[in-house]
């Protein structure tokens, strides 16, 4: 090594490149996918190999071709997003009570509610977007889903939801019940609203 590449020695670029932990972990997958090819050990860990070739395939193919609804994206960790307020709102303006012990679970009328008055503002935009939510996260026998629709919005989608959800709350506060507000909310937005008839 010469005198100058002592004093310097960050200029020497004989070394190694670094790679990215998703180099390095491709990396790996790659060798254990030629040693299991090399050694066809068993059945079982042929099968679990495809399993771990299709998993790559998928995310591969996923990285390279995103969802076609931009306001779709991949599941995110579950976060607080709906704030307390706009539960309170909805709970007073049907009628339910709204100390902080009743709204730990709501009735269904919530969820379709909040469909109706959230997620189909996006209708505006994309109108498959409700539809493609509800594919994505589909109802499990019992009938829940096992994620928030929220979990799956890109993050353009996110930030407009954050947007639907003040403007909400803001017009629920202006109104005494749910029919008034729900309908003068759905003109106010060109939402397909349809008020219950009274028999």
């Amino acid at each position: 090594m010469s005198d100058e590449q002592n004093k310097n020695p960050s200029q020497n670029t004989s070394g190694p490149k670094r790679l990215t932990a998703e180099e390095i972990k491709r990396l790996e997958i790659e060798e254990m996918l030629a040693q299991t090819d090399s050694q066809s050990a068993s059945k079982e860990s042929d099968e679990s190999l495809d399993k771990l070739r299709e998993k790559l395939d998928l995310l591969e193919y996923r990285r390279h071709n995103p969802h076609p609804n931009k306001f779709i994206g991949f599941l995110k960790p579950y976060k607080v997003t709906f704030p307390k307020e706009y539960y309170r709102q909805m709970h007073r303006l049907l009628g339910l009570p709204t100390t902080d012990e009743a709204m730990r679970t709501h009735p269904n009328v919530v969820a379709q509610n909040t469909n109706d008055i959230i997620y189909r503002r996006f209708h505006r935009y994309n109108g498959s977007t409700l539809k493609d939510l509800q594919s994505q996260n589909p109802r499990c026998a019992d009938g829940y889903r096992l994620h928030k629709h929220f979990q799956f919005l890109s993050d353009e989608a996110e930030t407009m939801l954050d947007g639907f959800l003040t403007d909400a709350i803001e017009a629920m506060k202006l109104y005494g019940d749910w029919h008034t507000f729900y309908a003068a909310y759905c003109t106010k937005y060109h939402l397909p609203y349809q008020l219950q008839i009274p028999y």
